[in-house]
C-alpha cells in the first residue's frame, strides 16, 4: 500500500512540473533558434570579409600579395599584420627596436616584427576610439 501511494505522489510531482519542463523546453529553443540565426549572420559575414580580402590582396603588387599570404599561412591562427604602438607589437606584445618603430610610423616601406614576423602598422593616436578600455589589442584576422 504505502507503494502505491508513493508512485502516486511522484505522479502528482511530475504533473505539477510538466508546465516548468515545458517552459524550459520553449526556452531552450528559441535559444537554439537564436543562436542559430546569430551562427547564420557570422558566416554571411565571414564569407564577405573573406571575399573582401581576396580583392584586397589581388589589389596589392604581387610581392607583397605573396609576402602576404606567405606570413598569414606560416604563423598561428592566420593573423599576418599587426598594429605597432607604444613601441610594441601588439599581436606579441615584444618591444620593437626604435628604428624599426620609426619605419613603421613613415610608412614607406613594409616592416616586420622581429619576433612574431607579422606585418606591422601604425594607427596615429588622434584615431583610436573614444573608449580605450574596452579595445582589444589590433590585429587583423585573416
Amino acid at each position: 500500500m504505502s507503494r502505491w501511494k508513493g508512485s502516486k505522489k511522484l505522479r502528482l510531482r511530475l504533473t505539477n512540473r510538466a508546465d516548468e519542463v515545458a517552459s524550459l523546453n520553449s526556452d531552450r529553443e528559441a535559444r537554439l533558434k537564436s543562436f542559430d540565426d546569430e551562427t547564420g549572420e557570422q558566416a554571411e559575414n565571414l564569407a564577405t570579409n573573406r571575399v573582401e580580402r581576396e580583392r584586397l590582396i589581388a589589389a596589392l603588387p604581387k610581392a607583397m600579395g605573396a609576402d602576404y599570404n606567405r606570413i598569414s599561412k606560416r604563423i598561428r591562427d592566420g593573423i599576418a599584420v599587426a598594429e605597432a604602438r607604444n613601441g610594441a607589437c601588439m599581436a606579441c606584445f615584444m618591444a620593437l627596436r626604435p628604428q624599426a618603430m620609426a619605419q613603421v610610423r613613415r610608412g614607406e616601406e613594409i616592416v616586420t616584427c622581429d619576433n612574431c614576423n607579422r606585418i606591422l602598422y601604425y594607427a596615429p593616436s588622434g584615431s583610436a576610439p573614444a573608449n580605450p578600455g574596452s579595445v582589444q589589442p589590433k590585429v587583423a584576422h585573416t
